[in-house]
């Protein structure tokens, strides 16, 4: 299954949160619109955090 997030919509850390708590999807769709209901800085933000909780560790492209 995959899952679906609109980094513009303005309940993204709600979802984000889902995503890390739940981890069952064999993909996840990241969206980047810009519907102006969550401010750049704020997700971008968001966005370094859930990265760094969901992966971790560098996969061995990144070494």
């Amino acid at each position: 299954s995959s899952y679906y997030a609109d980094l513009g919509q303005a309940n993204l850390e709600g979802r984000l949160a889902h995503l890390r708590r739940v981890r069952r999807y064999d993909t996840f769709c990241l969206n980047d619109t810009d519907l102006g209901e969550i401010d750049e800085v704020a997700k971008a933000s968001l966005m370094s955090e859930f990265f760094r909780a969901y992966f971790p560790e560098p996969s061995s492209f990144e070494r």
